[in-house]
């Protein structure tokens, strides 16, 4: 029992590196885009990105993921009142930090940006 959940763990953390890898390639391919506006060459900003429309060249920002996770476990429990409840296991980041915590409803994967 417990070899089956270390391989089902196992496995959902090479799935999330392998997601991880693929989404991380996906933004290098994105990085250069022959049609977007930039500023002409003898500015100081010249060649970066601009700003569509806004004829000032301010540079834009990269998209950068903050805090990705996905659910590799979750198993029905009882709470303190009898009740039912999960202890859920979350693989999270980059640095495939393993998150855990009970709840009382069960929880699906989440990619999710703490500043909003």
């Amino acid at each position: 029992m417990r070899a089956t959940r270390w391989l089902e763990h196992e496995n959902a953390v090479a799935r999330f590196d392998l997601t991880i890898r693929a989404f991380r390639r996906a933004l290098l391919e994105q990085r250069y885009r022959p049609d977007q506006p930039r500023v002409p060459a003898g500015r100081p900003e010249g060649g970066e990105w601009t700003r569509v429309g806004t004829g000032r060249g301010d540079s834009v920002g990269v998209a950068e993921v903050i805090y990705v996770c996905t659910r590799v476990g979750s198993v029905p429990i009882k709470d303190e009142t009898g009740g039912l409840a999960y202890a859920v296991s979350y693989l999270c980041g980059f640095g495939n930090q393993l998150l855990s915590w009970i709840t009382t409803r069960k929880l699906k994967p989440i990619i999710r940006d703490p500043r909003f």
